[in-house]
C-alpha cells in the first residue's frame, strides 16, 4: 500500500506476526526479561543477538496460537511468522545452535533469573503469595537423549514410549504464578524434597508462615511435621487409613453444612463439610500429629464413586464370565489353577462380588453373585474426602476455594506445556534439559500474569476460567 506524504510516497506492507505478541511483549518488556537475563549472561560487544533476545523468543512461541513447531526448526517459524521483525533481527539468527548457545549460557544463572524475574512480576502485579500450590508434574520431549539422570518413560498424547522430564513446581494459589521450580530425577516422589524445598520458598518469598497447598502426595506425616517446625503451614486431601475412613464415616451427612462454593462448570453440585480434629497416626511413628479436619461431601463426587463403583464390579463380572467360559479346558480343568484366577477377579471387592468355584478337575462350575445390600452400604458414603490443615482458625469456605483453585492450576499446566519436540542431539546435556524447561515455566508465569490482568479488566464467560478468556479474544482477532 502506498501513502502520499508531504515527504514523497511512502510503501506499506502487511505482515503476519504471531496472534499473541501483542499480549505476550509489553508483559516481558515489563518484567524486564531480557535485561535481567542479559545482565547475568552477558556477552561479548559486537552485533550479536543477545541471550534474552533467545529468552524472548521461545516464550513467545510457547504461548502462540498455532501448534508448537519443533525447535531444530524455530527459524523457519521466526520467517514464516515474521517473527525475527519484532526484534530487528535475521530469521535465519534463531537457529537451533544459536538457542544451543543461549541453554548452555543461562545454565549456571537459572535460580537467579527465576528469581529476578519472579519479584519483578510479584512486585509489579501485586500477586498474593500467603498460599501457594506445590505439583509434581512432567513435561513430555520427543527426541530426547538417551541416559539423562532425569529423563523417564511416560505417556504423551495418549501414546507410550515418549520421554518425559519430572519437575517440582511452585505457584501462587491466586493465578497460579510459579515462583518456584526444580527439576527431579527420574520418577522422583516429592516427600524427600519437601523440607528443602519449603526452605527456598520461605527464602524467595520472604515469608515463614506460607500456607503450602498439596496434593495426597504432599501430605504425609514426615511432612506435616517438618512444615510445623519452619513455621509454615499446609492444606490437602489425606491419603486415609481404614480407622481415618471409619470415622469419616461415622458422621452423619445432616452435621455436614453446605459451603459456599459453587462451581461454574456444575452449578447444581452442593458442597460441603463438617469441621473436626483428627490424630493422624502412622506405624513408624510414636507422636500423633493433631490436625484440623474439614470432612468433605459434594453431591457429583458421590455420583461418580458410584458410577466408578459399578464399573469396576462390571470388569470384575465381565472376568469372572470369561474364566466361566474357560472352565473345563487347557488349565482351567484343574481346580487349583481356576481358583487362583477366581481370587484374583475378586481380590478388590470381594464383600461384593462372590464367587463360587465347585466341583472337581474336569468337571468345575462357577457360581457368581452381587450383593446388592452391600453396595448400598457403601454408596451412603460416597463423595466423601479428608482436608487436613494446620490452619485452626481459617474459614473453612477460604480453604476449601483455596483447595478447589488448586485444579485451575493444573489445567494451565497442560495448557501450557504441551509436548516439546527437539533433536536428539539437541539436548544431549541435563544442563540444556535444564534451561530448556526454566523457559517454559517463565512462559507459564507469562500466562498466569495474562490471567490476572483478564481478571481485574473482568473479561469472563459463562463456560471458561477467566484467565482464558483475555487469551483468546485476541487469539481470534
Amino acid at each position: 500500500m502506498d501513502i502520499m506524504t508531504p515527504e514523497g510516497i511512502i510503501s506499506f506492507r502487511g505482515v503476519a506476526l504471531p496472534p499473541t505478541f501483542g499480549l505476550v511483549l509489553p508483559i516481558l518488556r515489563a518484567l524486564g526479561v531480557a535485561e535481567i537475563v542479559d545482565t547475568l549472561c552477558p556477552m561479548k560487544a559486537g552485533n550479536h543477538i543477545r541471550h534474552g533476545t533467545i529468552v524472548e523468543f521461545l516464550i513467545l512461541h510457547y504461548l502462540q496460537a498455532a501448534e508448537e513447531v519443533p525447535l531444530y526448526k524455530m527459524e523457519f517459524w521466526a520467517e514464516q511468522c515474521n517473527v525475527h521483525l519484532l526484534f530487528g533481527r535475521e530469521a535465519c539468527e534463531f537457529n537451533d545452535d544459536r538457542i544451543r548457545r543461549t541453554l548452555e549460557a543461562i545454565y549456571p544463572k537459572l535460580a537467579e533469573i527465576e528469581e529476578a524475574i519472579v519479584a519483578a512480576a510479584l512486585r509489579l502485579y501485586n500477586v498474593p503469595t500467603d498460599v501457594v500450590d506445590w505439583d509434581l508434574t512432567h513435561i513430555t520431549f520427543a527426541g530426547l537423549h538417551e541416559g539423562s539422570a532425569y529423563v523417564g518413560p511416560g505417556y504423551g498424547d495418549g501414546l507410550m514410549h515418549h520421554k518425559q522430564v519430572h519437575l517440582t513446581v511452585h505457584s501462587t494459589n491466586r493465578y497460579g504464578l510459579p515462583v518456584l521450580h526444580r527439576m527431579l530425577p527420574g520418577n522422583a516422589q516429592q516427600a524427600p524434597y519437601a523440607a528443602e524445598l519449603l526452605d527456598a520458598v520461605q527464602e524467595r518469598l520472604g515469608r515463614k508462615d506460607v500456607l503450602i497447598l498439596s496434593d495426597c502426595a504432599g501430605i504425609t506425616y514426615d511432612i506435616m511435621r517438618q512444615y510445623r517446625e519452619k513455621g509454615a503451614h499446609f492444606l490437602g486431601p489425606l491419603a486415609m487409613t481404614p480407622a481415618e475412613r471409619e470415622q469419616l464415616n461415622s458422621v452423619p451427612l445432616a452435621d455436614f453444612r453446605p459451603f459456599k462454593y459453587r462451581s461454574v462448570k456444575d452449578a447444581e453440585c452442593v458442597h460441603s463439610y463438617y469441621d473436626t480434629t483428627l490424630d493422624i497416626v502412622r506405624q513408624r511413628e510414636a507422636t500423633p500429629i493433631t490436625v484440623r479436619a474439614l470432612f468433605t461431601h459434594t453431591t457429583t463426587r458421590q455420583q461418580a464413586d458410584s458410577r466408578d463403583r459399578r464399573r469396576h464390579i462390571k470388569r470384575i463380572t465381565d472376568r469372572l464370565d470369561k474364566i466361566s467360559s474357560y472352565l473345563n479346558t487347557g488349565k482351567y480343568k484343574r481346580l487349583a489353577y481356576a481358583q487362583e484366577q477366581v481370587d484374583k477377579a475378586v481380590r478388590d471387592m470381594p464383600h461384593i462380588v462372590s464367587a463360587t468355584l465347585s466341583g472337581s478337575d474336569g468337571d468345575l462350575q462357577l457360581q457368581v453373585t452381587v450383593d446388592e445390600d452391600a453396595i448400598a452400604r457403601e454408596e451412603q458414603f460416597d463423595g466423601r474426602r479428608i482436608l487436613v490443615t494446620s490452619k485452626r482458625h481459617a474459614e473453612p469456605d477460604q480453604l476449601y476455594e483455596a483447595y478447589k483453585r488448586h485444579t485451575t492450576i493444573e489445567a494451565a499446566f497442560r495448557i501450557v506445556k504441551g509436548e516439546i519436540r527437539v533433536n536428539a542431539i539437541f539436548l544431549h546435556t541435563d544442563e540444556r534439559i535444564a534451561a530448556l524447561l526454566a523457559t517454559v515455566i517463565l512462559a507459564l508465569l507469562v500466562f498466569a500474569l495474562i490471567g490476572i490482568l483478564a481478571e481485574r479488566a473482568k473479561l469472563e464467560t459463562e463456560h471458561y476460567h477467566k484467565m482464558m478468556t483475555f487469551f483468546d479474544v485476541f487469539l481470534l482477532q
